[in-house]
């Protein structure tokens, strides 16, 4: 039987290797924890950042919102008409010029495509946006498209509606009806390109008047052809209708007139 002199000096023997093993022990979890204490740092000032940049972008969009309560967009109220056609000819020329014989109403000729490259845009930036919201909550500072997931869709359609009209289409006090003639669109994206135009002018009517492009089977679409106008101003007459327009019979009969002689 060993005795008390004996396990005391067991003990003491064992007792500096157990120690040195705890403090290697204790030293690799003390390193663990200040590299999570980076980490969580880190994390803590990507997230104060997003924050920030969250807090600074409502900012920004109530003083674009609410600048001033008591002014009414210009655009409120007003309509919109695109008249579209996939191979120019006369038949967008002759509605454009009978619509522009109405009162109040503004339809602007081909303006060269730029909402085509505003869709692309609009298209590529709502992309990375949602590819980056489903892999993050918050993208930190450190990502390479930091600042795209908060692109403002809502924002971004006005915006977009705003530069066109006041750049491209310039209406009068008086216009309660705007639009333009489109001839250049996405052959491959058509359906999201109408969708696009439906965001940034609400409301919009569509005239066809060449081959229906995919995406057009709306209500918001109207057909008329080229051929079925030339010669016959009554061809216009379910147009006028379909816009609840006051159709202006002999301003109508003058368009299609010098249509044939041109």
């Amino acid at each position: 039987m060993p005795t008390l002199r004996s396990l005391v000096r067991q003990r003491l023997t064992h007792r500096p290797g157990d120690l040195t093993a705890k403090l290697d022990e204790t030293r690799t979890r003390i390193v663990q924890l200040e590299a999570e204490r980076d980490v969580l740092r880190s994390q803590v000032k990507d997230a104060k950042t997003s924050a920030r940049s969250i807090v600074d972008e409502l900012r920004r969009l109530r003083d674009v919102a609410f600048s001033d309560p008591g002014v009414q967009p210009s655009d409120a109220g007003r309509r919109y008409v695109i008249v579209m056609s996939s191979d120019g000819g006369s038949g967008p020329r002759l509605v454009q010029q009978a619509l522009n014989r109405v009162p109040g109403v503004d339809i602007r000729g081909e303006i060269g495509g730029p909402l085509h490259d505003l869709f692309r845009l609009h298209r590529n930036s709502l992309y990375h946006q949602s590819r980056l919201l489903r892999a993050n909550r918050f993208t930190p500072t450190t990502n390479a498209w930091w600042g795209i997931d908060g692109y403002p869709q809502d924002l971004a359609l006005r915006e977009i509606r705003r530069l066109v009209t006041d750049l491209l289409l310039r209406p009068d006090s008086g216009t309660h009806t705007l639009g333009f003639v489109e001839t250049e669109w996405p052959e491959q994206q058509v359906a999201d390109h109408l969708q696009f135009l439906r965001g940034v002018f609400p409301g919009a009517r569509f005239i066809l008047t060449s081959r229906r492009p995919e995406g057009a089977d709306q209500p918001d679409c109207f057909d008329v052809g080229g051929e079925d106008i030339a010669g016959d101003p009554e061809a216009l007459r379910s147009l006028f209708g379909w816009l609840q327009l006051e159709f202006p019979e002999p301003a109508a009969s003058d368009v299609v007139a010098r249509s044939v002689t041109d």
